[in-house]
């Protein structure tokens, strides 16, 4: 499987924005609650303008590991990951990584937006030490994507040590 691109390199934009300025301050004595219980006060936009998305080009595994901790804001465990690739709006995803037997599941809540969104092609990340685990799940959504008509490019599974491909 080569990846997308005439170099045979992938290209997406990082959704996590850049970290700023840390300034430490010692915590207060008792946290005042941020909304009442039960409610969601929507987000606030920032300052300014948006930030730029950053471009990134991988050509090997380990560059797409090494890529999805700045796609995604932070370093997935026990996680299925899904980058795409030729959407309309291009996206990326991250479920917990389901048993076996709940891994049409998984399927599901990855296939549906991707149709949507009209992916071509997707690279899947599985993170987990449990190689039989990650090669069931892997397996139903490489099935299910390729009878969808999605392209996947690659699947790899990483333990935290060592990376390993699951196609």
């Amino acid at each position: 499987n080569v990846p997308p691109g005439a170099d045979g390199s992938v290209h997406f934009a990082s959704t996590a924005a850049s970290p700023g300025r840390v300034v430490p301050r010692a915590p207060s004595s008792v946290a005042a609650p941020s909304a009442p219980l039960g409610s969601v006060d929507p987000m606030t936009s920032p300052a300014g303008p948006a930030p730029r998305a950053t471009k990134l080009t991988t050509r090997t595994p380990e560059d797409v590991l090494a890529a999805v901790p700045v796609v995604l804001g932070f370093v997935p465990q026990d996680s299925v990951v899904m980058l795409t690739f030729g959407a309309r709006s291009a996206f990326h995803a991250r479920i917990d990584l389901p048993p076996p037997e709940q891994a049409g599941e998984a399927v599901e809540a990855l296939l549906e937006p991707a149709r949507r969104h009209r992916v071509r092609r997707v690279v899947f990340l599985l993170y987990t030490e449990d190689a039989r685990r990650a090669e069931r799940v892997c397996r139903a959504l490489v099935a299910a994507f390729e009878r969808a008509g999605v392209d996947v490019v690659e699947a790899l599974r990483a333990d935290g040590r060592r990376w390993f491909a699951l196609l």
